[in-house]
């Protein structure tokens, strides 16, 4: 016949339809007796009582069996168990334990470990490194968790306390190890784990997880998944993109969504609306009647404003991290200084919109490491799952080039007493800053690093007035929202995200920035601008109307121009010596501008450039600015020449 067991009453020892409650009470007695990893425990033995507690826990099985003249058993007694409806065999690797000679429960480690393996639970890196670090996930129905060594060690006392099978006294007896159980030495034991990957690696398992790539991004939802291209967003149900990888959980949003477009939905777009406004500068505020959200908007100014926002916005939704255009995105006060701090003007609410579709971790600007040791663990709160990484309010002080190689390169995250891990550049999260100071730098370095996006005053304006922007728009954003209006925020997100993918990252005229940035760099953090304005004055003006351009110009000539209009400034700050120095730096900071070209050959050092005219002992140090755009049509030759001959 096989493998059988007989009747489930007489296995429990109880009469034939006993009631529930001395069916459960007699298989617990049971249970404890025969436990396999008690002393003398009977494992043939404990499988029939599950086995029969499996059927007589079922009301309707236990009703059939209670009939008078059921044919369920044999003519002697006997059931088939072997089918997948009647099986109660427990996995190979569970339980876990055993127990001492003094009955208490002992962990078996390679079991565990085994049993959590089964459970999706493993160490995943991206790295193709084998000495780096890894983090523990688990991998379950199309979801990639992560996970900690208390996370896990809750997992086992949770399975343990739901296992129904188990005795009372031995479920108290294991609970009881496992709470004992410490995480540091869980965490030892994990780390001996299946490593998984998602890249291509012979020496560990394979994980695919879905990531964006440069053509589409893909937002999951409770409902399904949004997916956009250049073309169009199109809704795909849930399971759609199953085949393509497995999602990290965290990404998932928990709202419902419904795809709409935005130029010709109804529904009121409460943060489109207060991005508008947030753009506009030196728009006055209606303090009694209605604001025209139209006011302001027709410039072109405003116009390359609004373009800049809007693709700099979908680049932080989309997750793809191009390795021709890594930026870090900044928000900030087109009325900045480095005199003059701004706030209040919507570029920290419209920043920290993006945690409401990626995983975001907030990085306090205050408390960011310029150098020293401390600069390794700026980042140590970003994961592998982190999809973005918010720095608010940096110092004025702070050097950009310090994150010029997270922003371009892996990305290293290392913190005390955590695991150093390494990000691939095109899966580590994405970075913005917003910030109430001028930052950056100057130089191709900083431009090909950063996108910036200047905010306008309209709502610093509107809170010297006592002014809410809820009675702007008509609505708190975010807190007050409905099911509508979070449908209309995610659907403007998804415009975004098109724009970018159409379009690509949209410039600003950061005319205006870049002049801030230098004034920064040339005159220092609280420069006044006088220097470096003149100098940008002269090098667009004088310098071609004079014919400096082509013939130079004694530098001391320059500086007493310069001295005849700011004297306070050319006799305290700015002295000949300096004067010349802040020119030099200036032109080497713009990539169009080149100083004393004809002297490129020398080095492009100050000494290296240095012009003198004239005889020896008698010499006069010249300069000679010029632009990529300068007519040249004379022979400079022939100037030279001449010059050769003074100085001869």
């Amino acid at each position: 016949m096989g493998d059988t067991f007989k009747n489930p009453y007489d296995i429990l020892r109880i009469p034939h339809a006993s009631d529930f409650a001395d069916v459960k009470k007699a298989w617990k007695e049971l249970s404890f007796k025969y436990h396999p990893d008690r002393p003398d425990g009977d494992e043939n033995r404990m499988k029939e009582i599950n086995a029969a507690y499996e059927i007589l826990k079922d009301p309707e099985q236990k009703r059939k069996l209670d009939e008078p003249n059921n044919s369920t058993f044999d003519d002697d007694g006997y059931q088939d168990f072997n089918s997948t409806q009647y099986s109660h065999k427990p996995p190979s690797d569970y339980p876990f334990w055993t127990f001492n000679k003094v009955g208490n429960a002992v962990l078996n480690v390679t079991k565990l470990c085994r049993f959590l393996v089964g459970k999706g639970f493993g160490n995943y890196t991206d790295s193709m490194d084998r000495t780096h670090d890894t983090i523990l996930v688990r991998s379950v129905e199309g979801y990639v968790q992560t996970h900690n060594a208390r996370s896990v060690k809750n997992f086992l006392i949770d399975h343990v306390e739901n296992d129904n099978s188990m005795h009372p006294d031995i479920q108290e007896n294991v609970l009881s190890t496992m709470i004992k159980l410490a995480e540091k030495t869980l965490g030892g034991y994990l780390k001996t784990v299946t490593i998984y990957t998602s890249l291509e690696h012979d020496e560990h398992e394979p994980l695919g997880i879905l990531f964006d790539d440069k053509e589409e991004c893909n937002v999951t939802f409770k409902n399904g998944v949004v997916n956009i291209t250049s073309e169009g967003v199109e809704f795909l149900k849930k399971n759609a993109l199953e085949s393509k990888g497995r999602i990290w959980e965290s990404s998932i949003i928990n709202r419902e969504i419904k795809v709409e477009d935005v130029d010709k939905s109804n529904s009121k777009n409460y943060f489109r609306d207060f991005i508008t406004y947030a753009l506009k500068r030196d728009i006055e505020p209606s303090r009694d009647g209605e604001n025209n959200i139209l006011d302001g908007t027709g410039s072109v100014e405003y116009q390359k404003r609004f373009d800049a926002f809007e693709t700099g916005f979908g680049y932080l939704l989309h997750s793809y991290n191009p390795p021709d255009e890594a930026r870090i995105v900044i928000f900030i006060d087109a009325d900045s200084s480095p005199k003059k701090v701004n706030g209040g003007n919507g570029k920290s609410v419209a920043m920290e919109a993006v945690k409401h579709f990626k995983q975001t971790v907030f990085l306090d600007g205050k408390t960011f490491h310029n150098s020293g040791d401390a600069k390794r663990f700026n980042f140590s709160l970003v994961k592998p799952d982190t999809r973005f990484c918010y720095i608010n309010d940096l110092n004025p002080d702070f050097d950009l080039t310090g994150i010029f190689s997270q922003i371009t390169d892996d990305m290293t995250v290392e913190g005390k007493k955590i695991n150093k891990i390494i990000i691939p550049k095109e899966k580590k999260p994405k970075m913005g800053i917003t910030t109430n100071y001028v930052v950056g730098g100057v130089g191709t370095s900083f431009e090909r690093r950063t996108f910036p996006v200047e905010f306008g005053n309209f709502w610093s304006r509107c809170s010297v007035f006592g002014i809410k922007p809820s009675a702007v728009i008509g609505k708190m954003l975010f807190d007050n929202f409905s099911a509508e209006d979070w449908n209309s925020f995610y659907n403007y997100g998804f415009h975004c995200i098109q724009r970018y993918l159409k379009e690509g990252l949209l410039f600003q005229d950061d005319t205006d920035y870049k002049l801030k940035n230098l004034i920064k760099e040339i005159e220092g953090q609280f420069g006044d601008g006088v220097l470096v304005k003149w100098i940008a004055n002269w090098i667009d003006t004088d310098r071609v109307s004079g014919d400096y351009h082509r013939q130079g110009i004694p530098i001391d000539q320059l500086w007493s121009s310069f001295a005849n209009e700011h004297p306070s400034h050319a006799d305290k700050e700015w002295t000949l010596p300096r004067f010349k120095k802040a020119l030099f730096d200036y032109v080497s900071y713009v990539p169009e501008l080149d100083y004393n070209p004809h002297l490129a050959s020398n080095g492009d050092t100050m000494s290296a450039r240095k012009w003198r005219v004239g005889p020896r002992g008698n010499q006069v140090e010249w300069v000679k600015v010029t632009h990529i755009d300068d007519d040249q049509s004379d022979d400079d030759d022939e100037i030279l020449k001449i010059f050769e001959q003074l100085a001869a």
